[in-house]
């Protein structure tokens, strides 16, 4: 998996890198999450 997203790196260039950070940090908790809602639907 790539953090690498060509089309959001240009949305987000005319922006300071402090909300890029969070940007990037939320997106991070939002992949946390759909990995474990995903694990919570494999267990018996």
């Amino acid at each position: 998996m790539s953090y690498l997203d060509p089309a959001g790196a240009v949305a987000r260039a005319p922006l300071p890198p402090i909300p890029d950070l969070i940007g990037v940090v939320s997106a991070e908790i939002l992949i946390d999450l759909m990995i474990a809602i995903l694990t919570l639907g494999d267990r018996p």
